[in-house]
C-alpha cells in the first residue's frame, strides 16, 4: 500500500529572504579591499607626518644657536700643530656642531700626509675633539726624490726643505721596488726595512754605531754606513741578527786590541768568515745596479 506524500512548498516569503543574501555575498571582497586601500593610506600619512617632524626637528637643531661650536679640542698631534690640524678638519668656530658630518671631516683630515688615523667626537652642546695619531717616520728613501717612510713600512710623504734631516737614508732602489699603496714590493727593499730595524734596535749595544745609510744592491744585498771609523758594513742578504751580533764582536776587538785608524769595508756576507779592509776613502753606495746614490744628508 503506497502513500502519497504531499509536496511542501516552501513560501513565497522565504524565497525573498533568501535572494538578498545571494546577491550580496560577493560584495565582501570590495568591502575588505577598501579596508586594506584606507589602512594602507593612514600609514602612508602616518609615515609621511613622522618624516615632516623629524626633518623639522633637524633643521631646528642644525639652525639653534646653542648647539654653536665653540671649541676644538685637538689630541695626538706631535709634528703638526694644533692650528694645521683644525685647518685641514675643515671645521670652525661657530659652525653648528650637530650639522658637522664626522665621516667628511675625518676623509679631509686622512689626505694630510702626516695623518695615519683620525677619530672625531662630539661633546654638546659645543665641543668637537679630534684625536689623530701621526705617521712615526723611521727614514729617507731616496728615489731620485726623497721621501719619508714610517716605522710601519709606509712612503707616506714627499720630503720638504723645511722638514728634519736626520733620519738614516735608504737609496738603492727605484719605483718597481714599491707598491702602489707606497709597500715594500720587493726582497732588496725588504731587507733595507729589515737591517734598518734591527740596527736600530741594537745600535746602543755597539760601541759608535747610529746607523747613517743604508745601500741596496739587487744582487749583493744590503750595504751599511753607520761608523765614523768603517766607511762600509756588507751585510748581503737573510740572518742579519746573526751579522750584528758578529759586527758587535768586531767592534769590541777594535777597542781592545791594536787597530787600524779607518777601515774601508767591514764583511759580514758570509757565515764563515768576516773580512776586514783597513784603509779609507771607499766609494761607498756609489756601485748600485739602479736606484739613486746616498750621497750625503743634506
Amino acid at each position: 500500500m503506497s502513500v502519497n506524500k504531499p509536496i511542501l512548498k516552501r513560501p513565497a516569503s522565504v524565497k525573498a529572504m533568501q535572494k538578498p543574501a545571494r546577491k550580496n555575498a560577493p560584495r565582501r571582497p570590495v568591502r575588505q579591499g577598501a579596508v586594506r586601500v584606507l589602512r594602507v593610506a593612514g600609514l602612508v600619512t602616518v609615515l609621511l607626518a613622522v618624516s615632516v617632524i623629524f626633518a623639522a626637528g633637524y633643521g631646528f637643531l642644525t639652525g639653534c644657536e646653542y648647539f654653536t661650536t665653540q671649541t676644538i679640542r685637538v689630541e695626538g698631534n706631535e709634528v703638526l700643530a694644533r692650528e694645521d690640524v683644525v685647518r685641514a678638519s675643515g671645521v670652525r668656530p661657530g659652525d653648528n656642531i650637530l650639522a658637522v658630518n664626522l665621516a667628511v671631516v675625518r676623509r679631509r683630515l686622512l689626505v694630510e700626509p702626516w695623518i695615519a688615523e683620525a677619530e672625531l667626537y662630539r661633546e654638546l652642546p659645543g665641543t668637537l675633539t679630534i684625536r689623530i695619531r701621526e705617521h712615526v717616520p723611521m727614514a729617507v728613501v731616496n728615489l731620485g726624490t726623497r721621501f719619508f717612510i714610517s716605522d710601519a713600512g709606509v712612503i707616506f710623504k714627499r720630503m720638504e726643505p723645511s722638514d728634519p734631516d736626520t733620519l738614516p737614508v735608504i737609496c738603492g732602489l727605484d719605483y718597481s721596488d714599491i707598491d702602489a699603496d707606497g709597500r715594500p714590493a720587493s726582497r732588496a727593499f725588504l731587507a733595507a726595512l729589515e737591517v734598518l730595524d734591527t740596527g736600530t734596535r741594537v745600535e746602543k749595544f755597539i760601541y759608535g754605531m747610529r746607523v747613517q745609510t743604508i745601500h741596496v744592491d739587487p744582487d749583493t744585498g744590503v750595504t751599511m754606513r753607520a761608523f765614523d771609523t768603517v766607511d762600509e758594513v756588507r751585510l748581503g742578504y737573510d740572518d742579519f741578527v746573526d751579522k750584528f751580533r758578529r759586527l758587535n764582536r768586531v767592534m769590541a776587538h777594535f777597542r781592545k786590541e791594536p787597530s787600524p785608524e779607518h777601515v774601508a769595508v767591514i764583511g759580514l756576507q758570509w757565515p764563515d768568515r768576516i773580512v776586514v779592509a783597513p784603509g779609507s776613502g771607499a766609494a761607498y753606495a756609489n756601485h748600485s745596479k739602479k736606484g739613486a746614490t746616498c750621497g750625503s744628508r743634506t
